[in-house]
């Protein structure tokens, strides 16, 4: 196998799991030299490992959530959307930063955008540089109260339903 800094060689004993010792090596395109070493690993090349190692788990390819708009009388419809499709893929957004931030990807268009913005910059810690976010369900709450529809939107729409 020909990489761009050399050549990785190695024989595979299958019933091994991993490579048969002593026959795994990166070497240069020049011939390698009788005194090279194998150097301990760093702390970046174990990392890089661990990620390579560590199962992946893949999203479901189910409709993503409508982008968020900002017409209150589809901020439930919304939420919904969005609740299911994690729920869904509840490995992938199994922290609750991970679901604020999912949600707020989201709101995309008209006065969304100005909402999440300063919604940021409320939770952005100056002296760390690090958004403060708040529990899920604070997130939720003020998104509700910020996008909940008002008493002539929810009338008009039972009107509409009863046509």
């Amino acid at each position: 196998m020909t990489s761009r800094s050399g050549t990785f060689s190695a024989n595979y004993d299958t019933n091994n799991s991993g490579l048969s010792s002593g026959e795994e090596y990166f070497t240069d395109a020049s011939e390698p030299s009788e005194t090279s070493e194998i150097s301990e690993p760093n702390e970046t090349q174990m990392v890089d490992q661990q990620m390579i190692d560590a199962p992946k788990t893949r999203e479901l390819s189910l409709s993503k959530p409508t982008p968020f708009n900002g017409e209150r009388f589809k901020s439930k419809k919304f939420l919904q959307e969005c609740i299911l499709y994690m729920g869904i893929n509840k490995d992938t957004y199994d922290t609750e930063p991970k679901r604020i931030t999912f949600i707020l990807s989201y709101m995309q268009e008209g006065n969304t955008v100005d909402w999440k913005q300063q919604f940021v910059q409320n939770k952005l810690n100056l002296n760390t540089g690090d958004i403060d976010l708040p529990t899920y369900r604070e997130f939720i709450n003020e998104f509700q109260k910020a996008f909940k529809p008002e008493e002539e939107d929810i009338n008009a729409l039972d009107k509409l339903k009863m046509l």
